[in-house]
């Protein structure tokens, strides 16, 4: 089991839980609006109430428990309701990322470990493991097989290892220049100007994006 897999439980253990001991509540979906009709079913789902969040079954927040459709950021005590409730969430993420991280490190820690111990005993064993399997090698195959394993003979074809690209492109450029891939690549601050200036660029495959306002909200929390 790998260690995302790990925290994939743990974490899929507690929501299970949440659900578990959440509070039931009646929710009906908003209908969808199509070509200005509603469509869409208007029969109660019943949901439930994780954390002050109503959610569907299927894990979809649909609302606030303890505020309805009619609340809207209007004023300074709205505006510190809202970021309060992100930075809250923000904090969270941020102690679940440690969470994730320390979980990552101390199995990685422990592939290392199972890692180094089978190394050793491949450096240890390994030249009389494979001399024993040739040994007991029957017929034409090349494959000696037991209850816990297999070793395997197969032909290898000789090749090239590159340890130094550097010095290796060096080489090539006087001896093999084929060998050597030069990447092209396109300046969008050198171009900018002249794709602007062009009204054509859409047959070149370029677009122009219209100015606009980035906005950011934020906590602070990191």
């Amino acid at each position: 089991m790998s260690a995302g897999q790990l925290v994939d439980r743990e974490l899929g253990d507690e929501l299970q839980e949440q659900f578990a001991n959440a509070v039931l509540h009646p929710y009906t979906p908003e209908p969808e609006i199509i070509d200005g009709y509603p469509v869409g079913a208007f029969l109660p789902t019943e949901c439930v109430i994780i954390d002050g969040y109503v959610v569907t079954p299927d894990g979809e927040i649909v609302g606030l428990a303890d505020r309805d459709e009619t609340f809207h950021v209007t004023d300074l005590s709205s505006a510190e309701w809202v970021l309060d409730k992100m930075a809250g969430h923000e904090a969270q993420i941020a102690a679940l990322s440690m969470r994730l991280a320390a979980i990552q490190h101390n199995i990685t820690t422990l592939v290392k470990q199972q890692n180094a111990r089978r190394a050793f005993l491949e450096y240890r064993y390994g030249q009389e493991l494979k001399a024993f399997a040739r040994q007991n090698l029957k017929g034409k195959s090349k494959t000696w097989r037991c209850a816990y394993g297999l070793v395997a003979f197969r032909k290898t074809q000789p090749g090239v290892v590159v340890w130094d690209e550097a010095a290796a492109i060096a080489w090539a450029k006087e001896h093999c220049p084929d060998a050597v891939k030069v990447k092209e690549s396109f300046l969008v601050s050198v171009a900018k100007d002249a794709v602007f200036a062009d009204p054509q660029r859409a047959q070149h495959g370029l677009e122009v994006t219209e100015a606009g306002e980035n906005v950011k909200i934020s906590t602070g929390v990191e």
